[in-house]
């Protein structure tokens, strides 16, 4: 039995080995996976840190980009569709909304010419009466009516005012 006992302390031994060594291997593994960890969140810090200024500059970029796109093909809309009408003007002519605009436009510069000749009448009509007739003041009006009434000694002494009929008997 020697041999058999010799196997089985030598598989003994190796097995305590391994299972020491093993347990050196855990340990190991779990460091470096704390170290490893640790790493991973500072990269990740770093990348959300450079990412953002990256992402930022690009979507202000992107923006400048597309607003100006948006700028430009408006204006090729509007510019096409100027030239669809002009073309569908050109073959069929105006359309019935433009004539309507156009007779409303008509109409109202014909009503403004009016007004303007009928105010340009008045002014001349009012500066002819002007011209003919000398002006009088209220103030010369007033004391003429005063004048008048003294002389003929209607003159009511209770009342300031020749109008007012307070006091006459």
């Amino acid at each position: 039995m020697g041999k058999l006992t010799d196997d089985v302390s030598r598989l003994h031994e190796e097995i305590i080995a391994l299972r020491n060594a093993r347990k050196s291997l855990m340990a190991d593994l779990a460091s470096g996976a704390s170290r490893l960890s640790s790493a991973v969140s500072g990269l990740r810090a770093e990348f959300k840190n450079k990412t953002g200024e990256v992402c930022g500059s690009a979507r202000d970029s992107r923006l400048a980009f597309t607003s100006g796109l948006k700028n430009s093909v408006n204006a090729a809309r509007q510019q096409m569709n100027s030239d669809l009408a002009g073309a569908r003007r050109a073959w069929f002519g105006p359309s019935s909304a433009e004539r309507l605009a156009g007779e409303r436009r008509k109409h109202a510069a014909a009503e403004n010419k009016r007004l303007q000749d009928e105010r340009k009448r008045r002014e001349e009509a009012r500066h002819g009466m002007e011209a003919e007739q000398p002006r009088e003041t209220h103030q010369t009006h007033h004391k003429a009516a005063t004048e008048k009434k003294h002389s003929a000694g209607q003159m009511n002494l209770g009342s300031h005012h020749p109008h007012d009929k307070k006091g006459k008997k």
